[in-house]
């Protein structure tokens, strides 16, 4: 979120380098959180997919509202909508049916251009920016609420383990076990649709249904919002191709404020064998220092309570 916010600053102060450096910025950090989920041991958040397949889910060639392209979402259809989240499974089946392995930047690019060209065409830059922002907040409030979860399952929750857990960290298994669980929460409660039925949850329950319900939205929120906030950095992108273009820019100055360029230029190292190398040290594994205030915080309380007890 806070990397995401410096795009939204260069945009204010409509600096348009400053904001391509930002856009690069903030996607070398969505990759080292998705590398991070992918390989990190916390079975919660564990993801793995790599980012293109996550993006894949949302949007497989198509806008994963209407699923046509280009979109013909409209806002008050959008509200009609009897259950939006019973479209993954039909978007699951079609990101099935094209590989989305080694795809670059500038074949994302391509793909929203193609879909959104209209939408993106008639916002402002701020307004392209303000929905990057707000995604980007969606995105924090998965995470929030995918964290209260973090001890669940020391909590032996009937059919909530490391298992369940593990099944989960996967698209297809997430999509497979999203869709079941919310048809089981709207037949319990008699309700058409996903949300409707989450604001019925007792959040005092530890009933499984309930439990396996709050963690599978929440993974899922965590997922598709994930897909949402890259989209909208395209569109920034996107948006700002449009405006240089329409400026009547020379196409090799165009080049210079490309995401791509910019990741090259920054991060890309002179060896074959380590082709990328941190854009602060300059050494291609990072070694930047940091000191985890939090934790420093957290050290110094137990070793006073340690002190307390041991007081005659």
């Amino acid at each position: 979120m806070a990397h995401v916010s410096t795009v939204g600053e260069a945009i204010r102060r409509t600096n348009y380098r400053d904001l391509v450096q930002s856009a690069a910025h903030a996607f070398c950090w969505m990759c080292c959180y998705v590398g991070k989920c992918s390989n990190g041991s916390d079975h919660l958040f564990k993801i793995s997919d790599n980012l293109s397949d996550i993006v894949a889910l949302k949007f497989p060639g198509e806008c994963g509202h209407c699923i046509k392209s280009p979109c013909r979402c409209s806002p008050e259809e959008m509200d009609e909508d009897e259950d939006k989240d019973a479209k993954y499974p039909q978007l699951l089946e079609r990101k099935k049916n094209n590989s989305y392995k080694d795809r670059s930047i500038d074949n994302w690019l391509f793909d929203f251009w193609k879909i959104y060209s209209g939408q993106i065409h008639l916002q402002t830059l701020e307004s392209v920016g303000f929905h990057l922002l707000e995604e980007a907040g969606e995105e924090a409030k998965a995470v929030r609420n995918l964290i209260q979860f973090r001890g669940i399952l020391e909590a032996n929750i009937t059919g909530v383990d490391e298992a369940y857990l593990k099944h989960i960290s996967s698209i297809e298994g997430l999509v497979t076990e999203y869709s079941t669980t919310m048809s089981e929460l709207k037949e319990r409660y008699d309700k058409p649709r996903t949300k409707d039925a989450m604001k019925d949850i007792d959040l005092t329950s530890n009933d499984p249904l309930l439990i396996r319900s709050r963690i599978v939205k929440a993974k899922m929120d965590f997922v598709v919002e994930l897909a949402d906030t890259f989209s909208w950095l395209c569109a920034v992108q996107l948006k700002l191709f449009e405006i240089l273009t329409h400026e009547k820019i020379d196409d090799s100055v165009v080049t210079e404020f490309h995401i791509e360029e910019v990741l090259k230029d920054r991060y890309e190292s002179s060896t074959v064998e380590q082709p990328m190398k941190c854009y602060a040290c300059e050494h291609e594994s990072c070694e930047c220092l940091f000191y985890p205030a939090i934790e420093l915080v957290a050290e110094a309380s137990l070793e006073a309570a340690a002190e307390e007890s041991n007081k005659p």
